[in-house]
């Protein structure tokens, strides 16, 4: 083991990890985790031990001790078969394990298939290393990062989970259950907001664009003028960028409008919202979340590290509800607040900067009052909850994360007021993206038409340059002015003369398309080239002051709804009280999983194990003695001491 001592005879190292075993060999089934060896073993030891240099009389017999108690765990024929040559081939094998996870944990592993899957890492890697850099996911390999869902590693067998991992995260075929959940959120989604489908708009504003760029190809083609090649192909480049390129932080800044920003919207409006994105990072080694901005940049974050001191975890709020827990009849806030927008901006765009502003006087008001609720939905396909305890407590704990994440987001604390703002840009980093560069025009439109009441006035002010309102933002914007060329007018048809080799859209062809009044979102003030271009930076800002506007209005009620998906009905919801404590000691559980520091759990209920892919090779099922798998773990151990 790397952080033992070399000079420590290898006897007393010995000594010291078969006491250890056997201390935990003696109870038949642990109460908490078995401790891994990565920890300082020593520690177990009664009398401190001192470092002694090993001569060479000692060496020998510590090599000699290695050769013997090799000779116990690892397998006479350890190669499965050989080859026509006479050379041992340890994969020939594989092929008879009956599914991909488990020919890949062998394969991985490096390890026979004649034999059981041993109950410890066989890698050099831990866990989040290994998830980061061996996935079927290959975003989770370019982008390091975790969900929510898996911070919740004991809600049914630890040790599937942790063989899923080293098979490779592979992925899998959506189930019936998995697919009637779906369809039961998404019903719940659309009886709550309002969605509107842009994927006729998108689909036309695409082929348009790609006819475009085919006219600079033709252009390209056709001349021999080598200035005119350069001209084109520069104009081509800029123009693809433009029109259509910058395509992950596009789809990110869409995403940030339609489950931040307008649902917050709604939920301060109306007193309800679904599907809300929140997140955190979480310090693996410290097993607790970054809070401030500070801690954020004390780990600066490189592409595609897998960085255990900030892993970002995210996740999706079925619901969160405003409510007064003493009258739910009471809608006080909301009236006061729908009264304040009639009033002030009646059907025009919503003048954010006023907006936040204004709003936050009116929500501290009614603090002592209305709490915010925040609710998990589990779908079903009876009405009948799970009868594992494990699964109750892990919808539990996976609740207590949102609300830990809304905390932060919102700076509960008061510790950072722009922690969230930065927090967004990083999650953005991590995943690979540039917070500056402009989102394309194709995602603007959908966004002026989706929501221009709310973003118009915004975008108004980008376009012209003048702040939002938002110190952070508007710092940044000044210090760090735009270069480049944005111009709306270079697609769309308007009264200003553009020199573009193409025939650009019409607004009257919008509308064609799409029923919507499109001239409206067009004002002359956004036709122009932007000072300022929409970026993540922006949707980023605005994001993190819908989240501060709850700041006050935090409660400790949480809940799990359980739903039939065939009826469509809620049949029963358990409330919990947001407990911190419990929440801690769920994290250091999962950041102590992650990070390697203690054996994984498995399950003690075999009814559980005919739902695993690892099922046939897992020692659990297939043990002699069930009941006292602490002494089969004995060889393990020893073998991980001798070859860590």
């Amino acid at each position: 083991m790397k952080h033992i001592s070399r000079c420590i005879p290898f006897r007393i190292q010995l000594r010291t990890l078969l006491r250890g075993i056997h201390a935990t060999s003696r109870e038949i089934i642990p109460s908490e985790p078995l401790m891994p060896l990565s920890d300082p073993i020593l520690a177990a030891a009664s009398p401190p031990i001192e470092e002694v240099i090993e001569d060479n009389e000692t060496k020998t017999e510590n090599q000699e001790i290695r050769k013997l108690l090799k000779k116990f765990i690892l397998p006479i024929d350890y190669h499965t078969s050989k080859d026509p040559n006479g050379e041992s081939n340890e994969f020939d094998l594989l092929d008879n394990l009956e599914n991909d996870a488990l020919r890949n944990l062998y394969f991985n592993w490096n390890i026979p298939t004649s034999k059981l899957l041993p109950l410890y890492n066989n890698s050099n890697s831990n866990p989040y290393e290994f998830h980061s850099t061996t996935n079927a996911d290959n975003s989770y390999v370019t982008s390091p990062r975790l969900s929510v869902t898996k911070l919740l590693t004991n809600s049914w067998c630890e040790l599937r989970d942790f063989y899923n991992i080293y098979a490779g995260s592979p992925g899998f075929k959506p189930t019936a259950a998995i697919k009637l959940g779906l369809k039961r959120h998404t019903a719940l989604e659309t009886e709550t907001h309002v969605i509107i489908d842009s994927i006729s708009l998108t689909k036309f504003l695409t082929r348009h664009m790609k006819q475009n760029i085919e006219v600079y190809h033709d252009l390209i083609e056709a001349t021999d003028d080598e200035n005119l090649l350069l001209m084109y192909e520069s104009d081509l480049e800029a123009f693809n960028k433009f029109a259509i390129g910058n395509k992950q932080e596009s789809e990110l800044a869409l995403e940030w409008c339609d489950q931040i920003i307008t649902r917050m919207f709604s939920l301060i409006r109306t007193s309800e919202a679904r599907e809300i994105l929140v997140h955190g990072f979480l310090n693996l080694h410290d097993r607790e979340f970054l809070s401030t901005t500070e801690q954020l940049e004390s780990f600066p974050y490189k592409t595609g590290d897998a960085n255990e001191n900030r892993v970002l975890v995210s996740g999706i709020v079925d619901y969160f509800s405003l409510t007064n827990s003493s009258d739910p009849d009471d809608y006080d806030l909301f009236e006061e607040i729908n009264d304040y927008l009639q009033r002030e901006y009646q059907d025009v765009s919503v003048d954010m900067t006023r907006y936040f502003e204004d709003i936050p006087s009116i929500m501290k008001k009614y603090a002592g009052v209305y709490k915010l609720k925040t609710t998990d939905v589990k779908t079903r396909s009876s009405n009948y909850v799970p009868g594992q305890r494990s699964v109750i407590e892990a919808a539990k704990h996976q609740i207590f994360f949102y609300r830990k994440m809304m905390g932060l987001l919102s700076n509960e604390s008061g510790d950072d007021p722009h922690f969230a703002y930065h927090s967004l840009i990083e999650n953005a980093k991590v995943r690979g993206l540039d917070v500056d560069e402009p989102i394309n025009v194709i995602s603007l439109i959908t966004i002026l038409r989706k929501y221009p009441k709310l973003l118009l006035n915004d975008f108004v002010k980008l376009s012209q340059g003048e702040p939002i309102g938002f110190e952070p933002f508007d710092e940044y914007c000044e210090s760090n002015p735009f270069e480049g060329k944005y111009n709306i007018s270079s697609i769309i048809e308007t009264a200003q003369n553009i020199d573009v080799p193409y025939e650009r859209i019409k607004i009257d062809d919008l509308v064609e398309i799409d029923p919507f009044n499109f001239h409206d979102v067009f004002p002359q003030e956004v036709m122009g080239n932007w000072v300022t271009p929409p970026t993540l930076r922006y949707f980023a800002a605005r994001g993190s002051q819908f989240y501060a506007l709850i700041k006050d209005l935090l409660g400790d009620e949480t809940s799990v709804e359980y739903h039939n998906g065939r009826t469509n009905r809620c049949f029963k919801t358990v409330k919990y009280k947001y407990d911190i404590e419990v929440l801690n000691k769920q994290t250091t559980l999962a950041s102590t999983f992650w990070t390697g520091e203690r054996f994984p759990s498995h399950t003690n209920d075999h009814k559980m194990c005919g739902y695993c892919s690892f099922r046939s090779q897992c020692l659990i099922p297939n043990s002699d003695l069930p009941v006292d798998h602490n002494r089969k773990l004995l060889g393990p151990k020893i073998s991980q001491f001798l070859h860590s």
